[in-house]
């Protein structure tokens, strides 16, 4: 079966990233240092292995 991938980016988009499904985990965090940085509610992580990862820019 075909591997399903996601991708993101920084903010200005100079680095890209791809990484394999599944992640590692994925987590809500309400911590109020997350909620300060990221100006929301809560904030969503997700965690891979570095071999899931790969750098496409940047």
């Amino acid at each position: 079966s075909a591997e399903s991938i996601v991708t993101g980016s920084c903010y200005c988009g100079a680095v890209r990233f791809e990484a394999a499904l599944p992640s590692k985990f994925c987590v809500h965090c309400h911590c109020n240092n997350c909620r300060r940085a990221h100006g929301a509610a809560f904030v969503t992580w997700a965690g891979f292995k570095d071999e899931q990862v790969r750098v496409v820019a940047g």
